[in-house]
């Protein structure tokens, strides 16, 4: 095993989960492809157990009940809580927040809330991703028209201040 992955020094083990995630390496190119892909997988990976400040996350596993085909929700991760919201965002819909143990996902005046251990069909997930999505959207353009606001003021406090000059 050690003769396949050649000019890799980390030790046994990163060998041994690149060997897995990409199968036997021949020669230099394939080593740099199978550690760019082993690298995206890890990062996968990352993103599932480690979510992205500010960025909500849901995990569905896959069940059947009744002979019936369903997804659960397994996690729900990095929903912010009302008080951390904006105002802007908390006024209007689309809008998500987190209360409790549940998420609840505010569209067009209905209000639906989702719990870790719910079953849902595939189509009631894709339209709760969506739902998500779209709040997400929402959320990241109030946030940025707040930075940019900022920064304009920021600039015009930092022309006020005028000219300097520095004698040497």
């Amino acid at each position: 095993m050690e003769d396949q992955v050649r000019g890799v020094t980390a030790g046994k083990a990163f060998r041994e989960a690149m060997l897995a995630a990409c199968g036997e390496i021949k020669y230099d190119f394939d080593l740099i492809e199978s550690t760019f892909k082993f690298m995206k997988s890890m990062e996968a990976v990352a993103k599932v157990e480690l979510p992205t400040p500010g960025g909500a996350e849901i995990v569905f596993d896959h069940v059947v009940k009744d002979g019936k085909c369903m997804l659960q929700i397994a996690e729900i991760l990095g929903i912010l809580s009302p008080d951390k919201l904006p105002e802007k965002y908390k006024k209007r819909s689309p809008r998500m927040d987190q209360v409790f143990d549940g998420l609840w996902v505010t569209d067009e005046g209905v209000a639906r809330r989702y719990f870790v251990g719910q079953l849902l069909t595939e189509e009631e997930a894709a339209k709760l991703v969506k739902r998500m999505r779209a709040c997400g959207k929402r959320l990241h353009d109030i946030n940025v028209a707040a930075r940019a606001k900022a920064d304009e003021e920021r600039l015009e406090r930092w022309k006020a201040k005028g000219r300097k000059v520095v004698r040497i």
